[in-house]
């Protein structure tokens, strides 16, 4: 059984280019950002693969169903408001950098009601681990 305590939290929906989604991985995946009680965590989608290297501090990979992100690419995320209000600590980019290529758009108030439809729709969902992190 899984116990998911949620509160209120406006989602945005932003576009960023390879080399961002890139620079944001690093920066979550980073070894500062796995210190118990003081982390940030992060909701990541299926199909992305992220491989990390403890030893040289660095990112190796990024993968999105499979193929390599492209850096001229643009890719859309959704972030909770706190990580976009403070997404140089949360993100390792400025609001500046984060808005280059377009505004944020509002895309819900409430993660819970988000999460609520989704269940409500698919109740038998398979619970393996797919590695979407990976941590040499």
């Amino acid at each position: 059984m899984y116990l998911i305590l949620l509160r209120t939290a406006i989602l945005y929906k932003l576009k960023v280019t390879g080399v961002q989604l890139t620079q944001i991985f690093a920066h979550i995946m980073r070894l500062e950002n796995r210190i118990p009680g003081e982390s940030c965590c992060f909701q990541v989608s299926q199909g992305i693969e992220a491989v990390y290297s403890d030893s040289q501090n660095q990112l190796e990979s990024l993968r999105i169903n499979g193929q390599p992100v492209q850096a001229d690419a643009h890719y859309t995320i959704c972030v909770e408001e706190y990580h976009y209000k403070n997404s140089l600590h949360s993100l390792g980019l400025t609001s500046e950098e984060l808005t280059k290529l377009d505004n944020p758009k509002v895309v819900s108030t409430s993660c819970q009601n988000i999460l609520e439809e989704y269940f409500s729709h698919h109740q038998n969902l398979n619970s393996q681990i797919e590695g979407r992190l990976i941590y040499k």
